[in-house]
């Protein structure tokens, strides 16, 4: 099997050690949180660890995705555990934002604002790497597309190209085929 090589901030990265945990902010697809902490616990114990902490952003995602800040994260719904996630990870001012499913547990009113951030942050330079299995979400977010068909690489191509080519679900379709 060919090994692939790839940068991150003009860096080779040959292991996890290799990024610095401050420039990267990671939302994993199980969006587990400290159950014992309340929400607001979560907040002030997770702030101190970066002084660049973007306090307004933390207060306006809190009042827009409603936060319940003093319920324990054991009793959070699988909703609120993704938006509390979410920011912890936005509120940090990242370089690289690595989501994995994002929405998944969010109401769509929700999930558009969080595109909408998203779309802010990429406007600012941070860069962003989701992974979804909502070819809608793709399309409304992503500049590029990356598309893995059992763990390969099927192609990659800018938003742009895959819409002149038929659009995303198309060149899905025609990758997993391919695949086969």
């Amino acid at each position: 099997m060919a090994r692939v090589r790839f940068s991150v901030f003009a860096q080779l990265i040959q292991s996890s050690k290799s990024i610095s945990g401050r420039r990267v902010a990671f939302v994993p697809d199980e969006k587990n949180t400290y159950g014992y902490f309340t929400v607001r616990e979560m907040l002030a114990f997770t702030r101190p660890f970066y002084s660049d902490w973007d306090h307004a952003l933390e207060l306006e995602l809190v009042e827009q995705w409603q936060l319940p800040l003093d319920r324990h994260g054991r009793n959070l719904s699988k909703g609120m555990k993704s938006k509390t996630a979410l920011l912890l990870a936005l509120s940090r001012r990242p370089e690289l934002l690595i989501l994995d499913e994002p929405t998944d547990g969010l109401d769509p009113l929700a999930i558009e604002q969080l595109h909408d951030h998203l779309r802010r942050k990429a406007s600012s330079g941070v860069s962003i790497f989701f992974s979804s299995h909502h070819i809608g979400e793709v399309e409304a977010v992503a500049e590029r597309v990356l598309l893995l068909n059992k763990g390969r690489l099927a192609f990659e191509k800018s938003i742009e190209e895959i819409r002149r080519d038929g659009g995303l679900r198309s060149a899905f379709l025609s990758a997993a085929g391919s695949a086969r």
